[in-house]
């Protein structure tokens, strides 16, 4: 039995074939690509984790308080490329009204939150080691707060939106004005007093950086890009899953 949402409807290229249980599987199996892809994430992260508490050197004033760095940079990082996916998805969803970008957009927000959530911790954890208090209401960490809450009115919103037309369109919006708080939070530290460094670089009000903690630095970032890219490809995966069933248990009521 072949199985849709109702014809004439936007979704309704959305089609399953509930008789053949091999095209439900292909949305919960790992591809092979994906199975490469976490393969390369994982030598990456064994890497990067050698490299951040074996072959990197303390910092000179920090210690071994620095290494936390190697997590906290990485993932302020992918945070602003998850935010910025959803920017560029949700304009593509309004200029195409395609699902796909809607999908992508919202997918890039659950992960750039998380990641987001990593940093704020770890950029703590950093102030308490540097400055002696977990939260000094830096302009950095400000903005990145305000950035982070309104991500999660994003999601939040869209969770509370029952009509998935009027979901998409809150959402495409919402992910196009949330983005100037990625500039912000960025620039921050140029644009006010702050205590957090401009420049990560043996220079006052930096960290005294030599060359094995740069390329400790650079695998480590490497890794956790790849750990998104792998992330947001399941999470894909899971969401159109999840758009199936429903339509299968639409038609068994209906």
């Amino acid at each position: 039995m072949k199985v849709g949402i109702m014809p004439g409807t936007k979704s309704s290229t959305l089609e399953v074939d509930s008789e053949n249980p091999s095209v439900l599987k292909k949305f919960y199996n790992i591809d092979k690509s994906n199975q490469l892809l976490l393969g390369i994430t994982t030598l990456l992260f064994l890497v990067a984790s050698y490299m951040a508490y074996i072959f990197s050197p303390p910092e000179i004033e920090l210690g071994d308080n620095v290494r936390v760095i190697y997590l906290h940079i990485p993932s302020a990082w992918v945070s602003y490329l998850a935010f910025g996916i959803t920017l560029i998805a949700s304009l593509q969803y309004l200029r195409t009204k395609s699902e796909h970008y809607d999908f992508l957009a919202s997918s890039s927000v659950e992960l750039g939150l998380l990641f987001c959530t990593i940093a704020l911790i770890t950029g703590s954890i950093f102030s308490n080691q540097s400055w002696g208090s977990y939260w000094n209401w830096d302009p950095r960490e400000t903005t990145t707060l305000i950035l982070w809450f309104g991500y999660a009115a994003y999601i939040a919103l869209r969770a509370a939106t029952d009509e998935p037309e009027k979901q998409r369109q809150i959402s495409a919006v919402l992910g196009i004005l949330l983005f100037p708080t990625i500039p912000l939070s960025y620039l921050s530290t140029r644009i006010y007093y702050s205590l957090h460094p401009i420049v990560i670089a043996g220079t006052e009000g930096g960290l005294a950086m030599v060359a094995e903690m740069g390329m400790t630095l650079f695998v480590s970032v490497i890794a956790v890009t790849f750990l998104f890219i792998y992330l947001l490809r399941v999470v894909l995966r899971v969401q159109r899953a999840e758009v199936q069933l429903k339509v299968i248990k639409y038609e068994e009521l209906y």
